[in-house]
């Protein structure tokens, strides 16, 4: 699982600051597409919360939704929060490891 979480980290590092710029310049096509892939991973890691947002700005997106950049801010705050939360856990197993 850590292998997964790290692996995970440094796959969707950027990915904050790259939804932060489409909400500004959206294009919709990139959002649909990371929206699907940003929902496959968080899935995987039982991220509910990430994936429901990511799943719903797929969606939007590839509906042409207006509110399509503002839930691609959300998912970059939504992903940084989840980053905090997988660093702390990671954090934790380097402290407890023997």
């Amino acid at each position: 699982m850590e292998r997964f979480l790290r692996l995970f980290l440094e796959s969707n590092g950027r990915l904050p600051d790259e939804l932060r710029d489409l909400a500004c310049n959206p294009d919709l096509e990139r959002l649909r597409r990371l929206g699907h892939a940003l929902y496959g991973s968080a899935a995987n890691l039982a991220a509910v919360p990430t994936a429901t947002l990511a799943r719903r700005l797929e969606y939007a997106a590839a509906a042409g939704e207006p509110e399509s950049p503002v839930l691609a801010g959300e998912l970059a705050d939504q992903l940084e929060r989840l980053f905090a939360t997988i660093h702390q856990y990671l954090d934790q197993l380097q402290e407890n490891a023997p």
